[in-house]
């Protein structure tokens, strides 16, 4: 399933300012997580989640501190998406995170 690049866009863009990677093919995966497998390495990281597409993996220091699944994803709006992200992103990244 595609999502309409007009309803991501803005949530996109938020997240790619506030200094988020944006990971979106085979080669930018290996490149950030040190030349593994694309997604197949990047699955490594999510244990204990089936593979689904989308999904959104929050890594900090190279371990999963957060997961957001496809049912999490579906039927939402980009901004209550990015509302979860923005809770997560300040519990385990955040300045009180450290």
């Amino acid at each position: 399933m595609h999502y309409d690049e007009r309803m991501i866009a803005p949530m996109r863009a938020e997240l790619t300012r506030l200094g988020l990677e944006e990971l979106r093919t085979a080669a930018q995966v290996d490149a950030s997580l040190k030349d593994q497998p694309g997604t197949r390495q990047a699955r490594t990281y999510f244990t204990g989640y089936a593979p689904s597409s989308p999904s959104i993996g929050l890594l900090r220091d190279g371990k999963l501190v957060h997961m957001i699944e496809r049912w999490q994803i579906e039927g939402r709006t980009a901004e209550a998406i990015a509302e979860d992200l923005t809770k997560a992103f300040d519990a385990h990244c955040g300045a009180g995170a450290r």
